[in-house]
């Protein structure tokens, strides 16, 4: 799994104020490329959010591909890119620093 992982490549990964809709807020915005050989149904991406001391203070996983979601999806297939953005107000913790790591921990192939 390590190695297919590395071959899904998370790029501009930042967090800004965005909207949606009605709704604006702050969010984290990302891409995906898949680079592997299959077409990708579920990714979970973890986010752990840092407090001043660079402790984690809370993590929390999205799924920017998921093959359940209400919305309509698609797989990502090899060779495409999949931009991403999540609303993050209401998942941060209070002594969060504004800072972040991010890591993929899961990939669920078609």
């Amino acid at each position: 799994m390590q190695k297919a992982i590395a071959q899904v490549r998370l790029e501009d990964l930042k967090i800004a104020v965005g909207g949606s809709g009605k709704f604006m807020g702050t969010a984290l915005f990302g891409s995906l490329t898949n680079e592997t050989e299959k077409d990708i149904s579920i990714l979970t991406l973890s986010i752990s959010f840092l407090d001043e001391d660079g402790a984690i203070s809370k993590t929390h996983d999205f799924f920017p591909i998921n093959r359940y979601s209400k919305n309509e999806w698609n797989p990502l297939a090899p060779n495409s890119i999949r931009s991403f953005g999540f609303f993050i107000d209401h998942i941060v913790p209070e002594n969060w620093s504004g800072l972040y790591e991010a890591e993929i921990t899961k990939l669920i192939f078609l």
